[in-house]
């Protein structure tokens, strides 16, 4: 049943993708259409649509960072998903004894004293999947029943009402001649019936070129040749068998109207295209005669052409002529400007769409633990609507993911006055182990996460990056490092989702965001420290207090993105962050609160706090905060922003009693 369930959520998964990526692509392939009109020819627009049929075809396609599909980061999901079936599950599950629970930080069992988790509970039915898998069936079946009805109907009455033709019949030869002319090594056989009111070559495994009874008649032996060069054309090229492809993929993705445009659209270049190829084996004074001919047969036909039939007509119907006969009167045997146009352009579209987006790959143990995960914390979960368990089993999976160990679930609580639920896992004890979801939608509301990471659960090649990054600030010690990762994610204080991983080794620490190093750190040895800077930092200290900076204890080298900074630290808690070259300041800091202090600010006017920071900024910075705009930030009081357009921020952290004791200068908006 297990591997029943998770093919059915899989395939539908895929299905879903598949079509939205076929969408993008054929959206891409009307605009082409449009943009490129009667430039290119013909036969390479035709060509093009080939590139979207195979990609409905592909179960898998490679990664590429040029694919268009890099443009949707959900798309990147298929290529990371890791199929384990019911077997693996079972057998890759821990035995968690009764009374026994999860530890922080283990898929072993450990006594503990949380009776939420066990491990004789199955996972709850999926049934959105299921449903969406019942109705999709449905269709596939309806669809597939009328085309089946369809064509045994359009094959009786060929077989009822078909005349065959003498051996020795002038349209016999006719189209002997014509396959001739193409150099295909047998003819066609040709059949009369009432079952068609144009010319049409029909089936695939046995193909034939039907006539309608009546009205052949009236055409000449040279116009039944261009009849029969276009339809022998069809039949060279394989178009029954491109239709038939095509017919089943919208069987598959009934649900799509984009692709049943798409199909329609095909068809139509489809027939003009056949027009160029079969305009190439004919005089060039007879060109107009041919468009003369597809007119004539338009007033011939009074009804519209099956499309769903595994056929190819020589005439369509009537929406198209206009093109058609422009393209006749337009064409040119010898386009090698505008062919390589199209080559060119076939080879940009192939690269960019049957590649699949450049996913982060997932690590396969890291990829088994979450499944696993997963299904224990399934009974935990039982509580919440099933209107939303699928999404919030989803938020969680994309954030443990990051995280890169996913964390037992420990409780779940309603929390109705923000209208979410709160998620409290198990941890090991080094951070948060708190998520938030909305309790209508099961969106992700909140995250507060942290633990420390073995260097083998981290993504590949991030430890090679921070040991490089230490060696280029001039660290050239040996590293062993110890990780820790910190997701978090508020938006009512202006936290986007930020995954942050701190390598440390000793005094040495690299600091990604999101992936990208954002911060490296290391220990210099204070001796090296010259007097000139000693000076300097406590120079500026002494903007906020006096004396503050009595003894240098410790200095590090600090480079955040391009910028490199030395960070000097004091016996009294003092320190002060800088360029080692210009003295440009970055930060200061002394303890918040000095010793003998007794008279308290209780509410720190913006006046006040302005006629405070103004000489201090003045000193620091060379800016005047009369040219800056301030914002006391509520949420988090004791903190302030000076802002001006143009201009890096000054921001500034004051204690009760009116005492400055932090202030940063930076690119970085806090909340207000």
């Amino acid at each position: 049943m297990n591997l029943v369930l998770e093919f059915v959520s899989s395939f539908i998964g895929w299905l879903i993708l598949t079509s939205f990526m076929a969408s993008v692509m054929a959206v891409i392939l009307f605009a082409l259409r449009f943009t490129l009109k009667d430039r290119v020819p013909i036969r390479w627009q035709y060509l093009m649509w080939m590139v979207l049929i195979i990609r409905l075809l592909l179960p898998w396609a490679p990664e590429s960072p040029f694919s268009l599909y890099n443009v949707f980061p959900f798309t990147d999901h298929q290529a990371t998903r890791v199929m384990i079936t019911a077997d693996v599950l079972e057998n890759t599950r821990p035995v968690i004894p009764e009374g026994e629970t999860l530890v922080p930080g283990s898929l072993e069992p450990e006594a503990a004293a949380s009776p939420n988790v066990t491990s004789d509970e199955s996972p709850p039915i999926p049934w959105k999947y299921l449903l969406i898998f019942g109705i999709w069936l449905i269709g596939v079946i309806t669809f597939a029943i009328y085309m089946i009805k369809v064509n045994r109907m359009f094959n009786r009455s060929i077989v009822n009402g078909s005349t065959d033709l003498a051996p020795n019949s002038q349209w016999i030869h006719l189209i002997e001649d014509c396959s001739v002319k193409l150099g295909m090594k047998r003819s066609l056989p040709l059949h009369v019936t009432n079952a068609v009111k144009g010319p049409t070559l029909y089936g695939f495994f046995r193909p034939k070129v039907l006539l309608p009874a009546n009205g052949m008649e009236d055409f000449s032996d040279k116009e039944l040749s261009y009849i029969f060069l276009h339809e022998l054309v069809h039949y060279k090229r394989k178009d029954i068998l491109v239709n038939w492809i095509m017919t089943v993929q919208l069987i598959l993705h009934w649900f799509n109207p984009i692709l049943w445009f798409a199909y329609r659209k095909m068809r139509e270049d489809q027939e003009i295209s056949c027009d160029a190829i079969t305009i190439s084996y004919i005089c060039s004074d007879e060109i107009r005669e041919y468009g003369y001919t597809i007119v004539k047969m338009l007033e011939k036909k009074s009804t519209r052409s099956q499309r769903l039939l595994a056929t190819a007509n020589f005439s369509m119907d009537s929406s198209q002529i206009k093109r058609r006969i422009r393209m006749i009167t337009m064409f040119r045997k010898n386009s090698y400007k505008w062919s390589v146009v199209g080559l060119l352009t076939m080879i940009l579209l192939t690269s960019v769409s049957l590649t699949n987006a450049k996913a982060d790959h997932l690590n396969p143990a890291l990829a088994q633990e979450l499944t696993v995960m997963e299904k224990r914390n399934a009974p935990v979960l039982a509580e919440l609507d099933t209107t939303i368990r699928a999404k919030v089993e989803q938020s969680i999976n994309e954030v443990m993911r990051d995280l890169g160990k996913p964390l037992p679930l420990k409780n779940i609580r309603a929390v109705p006055e923000n209208h979410q639920w709160f998620l409290d896992f198990i941890g090991d004890g080094t951070g948060h182990t708190y998520i938030w979801v909305n309790d209508k939608t099961g969106t992700l509301e909140r995250v507060k996460l942290g633990i420390d990471l073995q260097p083998s659960s981290v993504e590949s090649g991030m430890i090679d990056q921070a040991k490089q990054a230490l060696k280029d600030g001039g660290n050239e010690g040996p590293t062993d490092f110890k990780a820790h990762r910190v997701i978090e994610f508020d938006p009512e204080l202006d936290y986007s989702y930020e995954v942050q991983t701190r390598f440390v080794d000793g005094s040495a620490e690299v600091l990604f965001s999101n992936d990208k190093i954002s911060q490296v750190s290391f220990e210099m040895n204070p001796a090296h420290v010259t007097e000139e800077q000693n000076r300097r930092g406590q120079a500026a200290l002494s903007t906020l207090r006096e004396y503050a900076g009595d003894q240098l204890t410790a200095a590090h080298r600090l480079i955040a993105g391009k910028e490199g900074y030395i960070n000097l630290q004091y016996k009294d808690g003092s320190h002060v962050n800088y360029h080692p070259e210009t003295y440009k300041i970055s930060q200061i800091a002394v303890l918040e609160t000095a010793a003998g202090k007794k008279k308290k600010v209780i509410n720190m006017t913006p006046q006040q706090l302005t006629k405070t920071a103004a000489p201090i900024a003045s000193e620091l910075f060379q800016a005047d905060l009369g040219e800056y705009t301030l914002t006391m930030h509520k949420k988090a009081p004791g903190t302030a922003t000076f802002s001006k357009a143009g201009q890096l921020n000054i921001h500034v952290s004051y204690n009760e009693y009116g005492e400055i004791y932090f202030i940063d200068r930076n690119h970085v908006e806090y909340s207000k």
